[in-house]
């Protein structure tokens, strides 16, 4: 029975719908703008992120980023994004996905306060201080229901609140696999 039970989690595992989308790789349409290598907050060993991102301008205005994407089945869906966080900043963000052109899904993420996945084993938690640096990539999910066919996936700034630092964006990750988490790297 342990046997079926694990070919069977495998097999759900191999047969996930899944769309992983680097943030550069979206459409700006303002507010937004491609960065490479170090910049940014946390400029780390390669293997721990990509080397372009998207960062938000300067400007108080609204930053909006779009892709569009194929659904490949209806069903339950983790949405991961992967960002940069700096421990006692707000840097919030928005992402609506659209379908036949009614808003699916809206959440927001980068709120200080919020529980994050942390690699290396520090798994779900709130940020705080660490001993060698304040800033980390985290991951945040949310579950949405989608169905199959095409979908636009936004990534929005909206207004600053205090304290608050500029929005570095890594990808954005869609899979039918409920029970997958990030790794180390």
């Amino acid at each position: 029975m342990r046997v079926f039970l694990m070919l069977l989690c495998l097999a759900q595992a191999c047969f996930a719908a899944e769309v992983c989308i680097e943030a550069e790789d979206f459409q700006i349409v303002s507010g937004w703008k491609v960065i490479k290598s170090f910049e940014g907050y946390f400029p780390a060993r390669p293997a721990t992120w990509s080397g372009n991102r998207i960062r938000d301008d300067e400007q108080v205005a609204l930053a909006i980023a779009k892709k569009k994407v194929r659904i490949d089945e209806d069903g339950k869906y983790n949405l991961w994004v992967r960002y940069e966080s700096a421990y006692g900043f707000n840097s919030l963000f928005n992402i609506e996905i659209v379908q036949n052109k009614k808003i699916v899904f809206a959440g927001e993420f980068g709120n200080r306060d919020s529980f994050k996945y942390f690699p290396m084993e520090r798994k779900w938690q709130i940020q705080g201080p660490w001993a060698y640096h304040n800033t980390d990539y985290v991951y945040e999910k949310a579950s949405v229901d989608l169905k199959k066919g095409e979908a636009t996936i936004m990534l929005k700034k909206g207004k600053d609140v205090y304290p608050s630092c500029r929005r570095i964006i890594d990808f954005v990750f869609l899979t039918t696999d409920l029970s997958v988490e990030p790794g180390d790297d």
